[in-house]
């Protein structure tokens, strides 16, 4: 999936390489670390709200692009938030990605939706059924 991903926020795919016991993905090197890194190393300092927008923009226009790309992520968290020392904010770990086609249409975390209703919007209104009751 990283293959075809070319956007400035989202971690570079730079190749592969194999040992006879390992195949190994090399990646964009991102300095900084992660959103997690960073929120463990200054924990009383918080984010403060510019750089918490500049974040949020650069993580939203990175899943704009890869659902361009019909690609949906699932594993979207502090620790796959990148950061280098430009200050520039990426996305990472497609290890839980769904590439979609066209006529699939997926629901809550990926899963195949059935008739259009996914299995998450069926426990949703169960759990508004019985609090009703």
């Amino acid at each position: 999936m990283l293959r075809s991903a070319h956007c400035s926020n989202v971690v570079s795919f730079l190749g592969t390489t194999h040992t006879p016991d390992s195949v190994w993905m090399v990646m964009e090197y991102m300095d900084e670390g992660s959103l997690a890194d960073v929120l463990e190393k200054y924990p009383e300092i918080g984010v403060p709200d510019d750089v918490a927008a500049y974040c949020l923009r650069s993580l939203l226009l990175a899943v704009v692009y890869l659902h361009s790309c019909s690609i949906i992520h699932t594993d979207i968290r502090s620790d796959n938030i990148l950061f280098n020392s430009q200050g520039v904010v990426k996305l990472a770990d497609f290890g839980l990605g769904e590439k979609c086609f066209p006529n699939e249409i997926k629901g809550f975390c990926g899963e195949k939706q059935q008739d259009g209703i996914s299995n998450f919007d069926r426990r949703i209104s169960n759990e508004e059924e019985e609090e009703g009751s």
